[in-house]
Order: C-alpha cells, then sequence, then structure tokens
C-alpha cells in the first residue's frame, strides 16, 4: 500500500509528498504508538477521500458533497467576520473614491445618471457579497502611478475576499495556454494592461464570457472548471485598448491625477493603510460591504465619456 499526502499552502497549489514524509507526519501526530493501526483507523478522518479538487466560492467548507460524490474545496473564505452593521461609508473610504473617481464624474445607464464611484462601488460589494455569481461588466481603470488603481485590489480587498481569491497577474496570463489560477479567484485583476497592437481584445472578449470553459494544466489533462471571476484591468496608459462600438462587456471610469501631488497622495495611502491595518479598519470595511445593499443587477454596462473615448470610430 502506498500512502500519499498533499500539503496544503496557502495560495498555492497542493504539493504532493512521499509516503515516509506522509509516514512521518502521522508518526508526528499521533505519537510512537501502533502508528500504523492509527493510520487504518483514523485516516479518513484526518486526510479525507475525494474524487477531486474544486473551487466553489458558494461553500465555506474545506470538503462537501454533491451528488453523493465528495470534494475538496480549495476556495478559502476570509479569516474577517461579519460583526456589525456599518450602513454609512467610512469617512476614508469615501475620500479615497473622491479621489480616485471625484463625485462629478458621471456614468450612464439608458436614462440614470449615477457617479461612476457609485457603480464601481456596486460592484465590489456583489464581488463581496456574491462571490459565485461571476459579473460579465469588467473594470477598466486607468491612472497615474500611485493614484490608487491597485491599492482598493491588492491591499483592502484581498483581506475582505480571502487573500487567496484575488488573482493579480498581467496580460501574459491571458495569452497563456495554462489559466487554471485565474479560474480559482474570484477577481481576476490584470495589471499594466497595453493592447496597443490590438490582439488581446478578442481573448479579453472570450474569457469575460466563456462560463464553463477547458482549461489546461501543465502535467494534467484538460478538465473542464466553472468561472467565477471578474475581471478589474489597471494600467497607466490612457488608451490601453480600443473598444468595438456597441461594446456591454468594460466600464471605463475617468483617468485618475493627483489632486495635489504624488508626495501628498502617498501621504493619504500611508494614513489609510495605517488605518485598515492598526485601527480596526478592515473589520470595519468588511462590515460596511457586507450591509451595503446591492442596488444594480449589471445587465447593462455603463457609458462614460472615457468610454467613448476608448471606442472605434466609426470609418466611411
Amino acid at each position: 500500500t502506498v500512502l500519499v499526502m498533499r500539503q496544503r499552502v496557502d495560495a498555492k497549489d497542493d504539493i504532493p509528498t512521499n509516503k515516509e514524509a506522509s509516514y512521518e507526519g502521522f508518526l508526528n501526530y499521533f505519537g510512537e504508538e501502533d502508528v500504523d493501526h492509527i493510520i487504518d483507523e483514523h485516516f479518513e478522518k484526518l486526510v479525507p477521500v475525494v474524487a477531486c479538487q474544486v473551487y466553489n466560492p458558494n461553500i465555506k467548507a474545506k470538503y462537501f458533497v454533491s451528488d453523493g460524490i465528495k470534494f475538496a474545496n480549495t476556495y478559502q473564505p476570509p479569516l474577517y467576520k461579519f460583526t456589525s452593521h456599518e450602513n454609512e461609508r467610512p469617512k476614508l473610504w469615501q475620500e479615497f473614491l473622491d479621489r480616485f473617481m471625484p463625485r462629478n464624474e458621471i456614468c450612464m445607464i439608458g436614462d440614470l445618471k449615477l457617479p461612476q464611484q457609485k457603480f464601481f462601488e456596486q460592484w465590489i460589494i456583489q464581488r463581496v457579497q456574491k462571490p459565485y455569481e461571476p459579473l460579465e461588466i469588467n473594470l477598466i481603470l486607468r491612472g497615474d502611478q500611485g493614484t490608487g488603481k491597485n491599492f482598493w485590489c491588492d491591499v483592502l480587498l484581498k483581506e475582505i475576499v480571502g487573500k487567496t481569491n484575488i488573482y493579480t497577474g498581467s496580460t501574459k496570463d491571458l495569452g497563456s495556454e495554462y489559466k487554471k489560477q485565474i479560474y480559482q479567484s474570484i477577481i481576476f485583476h490584470i495589471e499594466e494592461f497595453d493592447d496597443k497592437r490590438g490582439k488581446l481584445n478578442e481573448i479579453l472578449k472570450a474569457i469575460t464570457t466563456q462560463r464553463d470553459p477547458y482549461i489546461n494544466e501543465k502535467y494534467f489533462i484538460r478538465a473542464q472548471m466553472q468561472k467565477y471571476f471578474s475581471i478589474a484591468i489597471s494600467t497607466n496608459a490612457k488608451y490601453p485598448l480600443t473598444l468595438e462600438r456597441g461594446d456591454r462587456r468594460n466600464f471605463v471610469a475617468c483617468y485618475s491625477e493627483h489632486g495635489i501631488s504624488k508626495k501628498e497622495s502617498d501621504m493619504f495611502f500611508k494614513r489609510f493603510g495605517d488605518w485598515l491595518k492598526d485601527l480596526g479598519g478592515f473589520q470595519r470595511m468588511y462590515n460596511y460591504f457586507h450591509s451595503a445593499p446591492i442596488e444594480m443587477e449589471f445587465t447593462t454596462c455603463p457609458i462614460t465619456n472615457a468610454k467613448i473615448e476608448l471606442t472605434e470610430k466609426e470609418t466611411y
């Protein structure tokens, strides 16, 4: 009999270990008594027998049964728990929104006008409250370096939704043959997107809309995976891509600039970060994102002046 255990490492796939290391693990766990007997008696409890690993953010348990089949769940929920209702936007979060997307920057959904920051926040709230329902509207966030286009995702949201549930990558991930890591997230954050050659637009369109594609993984056969992630793009480029006329998948926010100076922006993000980490800010933001209602259905992508600028012009 060959005994194989798999070691769970945060933010990484499980690492197979050999039978000698596994035996040592049981020995250290149970002591030097009749370890063979204990392995036979407790093996199923310590290492449940499962059909395979799946990523399912709709279930918080490490293991679950579906149609009589047991699966290991690679989704890891956040460490924070809801503690109290937070019905008003925390002041530093409001200040961030006003810097990143000023209140006078408007978007249109049909005849409805609303601040871009409202739609941006609603997108985030939906990802926090319903990670199992992927949105097919991508965020395209442009701005000068240091204006916060990465901060909201890589600093704030990683704690709110769980560090392993946001995958931050690049355009290379879009073009890669191996995309499993993307499908084990609820937000795929693409940094420094710039598609001047126009080769990535079709790939972006496909990965946004395909729900259950077959995915390649190194050294494994192709497998069908369910899509849970939504896409957020951040870039310094003012014109990172050209959108086709009638595009329904991309929300293009205003280009973010420093209000006073980069130094002043750095001081704000230092203050915001300190509040999150040292003064209970993460807990308050977790409570707020779970208290605020989802007010949009996300069936229609808003129009912005920035989106019109990025849309291909009609030629005659």
